[in-house]
């Protein structure tokens, strides 16, 4: 709103700010309803944990869930007294979960080309494997770079913490936060390998 204010009273527009902050706050409110309900709702579909929904079918244990983790989540404004430090902590640790998802999706691009190269697909990387391995190298290196810059503590926003703690805290939220599906996913590739074994003999 200051970069607004400013613009706009430059334009000797200055009644426009305090409407345009009106439509940020509608639209605020609209992403807000699409962050919590949508990630809820790719787990409905995709996992077949939590599946209780309401009679108007929304998914409300993960719902549950997802807010007793984003309590969590947001309990490091507590320990770090700046709040633009602790906000710059909780972004930077969301930007690092999804740069590592998109890591492994470049690298998935590379592996199935080679696995499951004759699958119908809407549209092809041109060049043949040589522009697979060039789109999926540069998109996995880019994200890795930037996984590594996110570990550099900012030097302009007060933090309270050395370098080494600022890399360590980062680094035990990614764990946190990737540690359980890991587990899930290993458990369930373990049941579906004994319930595969358990048919073969019958």
């Amino acid at each position: 709103m200051q970069a607004f204010n400013s613009f706009f009273n430059h334009m000797g527009l200055p009644g426009l700010t305090p409407f345009l902050a009106a439509l940020t706050l509608i639209g605020g409110l609209a992403l807000l309803n699409a962050w919590i309900i949508g990630p809820s709702k790719g787990l409905l579909a995709s996992a077949k944990i939590c599946q209780h929904t309401n009679k108007a079918g929304v998914p409300t244990t993960l719902l549950y869930a997802q807010a007793g983790i984003g309590t969590l989540f947001i309990t490091v404004f507590v320990f770090i007294p700046s709040i633009q430090g602790a906000y710059w902590i909780v972004n930077t640790l969301a930007a690092q979960l999804y740069l590592i998802m998109y890591f492994i999706l470049f690298l998935s691009l590379i592996k199935l080309r080679y696995s499951h190269p004759h699958v119908p697909r809407p549209y092809r990387i041109p060049g043949g494997k040589l522009g697979i391995w060039v789109v999926g190298l540069l998109g996995a290196g880019s994200t890795l770079t930037a996984i590594a810059v996110g570990f550099l503590k900012p030097g302009d926003i007060e933090v309270a913490m050395s370098q080494s703690q600022y890399a360590l805290m980062l680094a035990s939220g990614i764990f946190l936060f990737t540690f359980p599906p890991l587990m899930y996913l290993k458990i369930r590739h373990a049941k579906l390998l004994k319930e595969d074994h358990k048919n073969a003999r019958l």
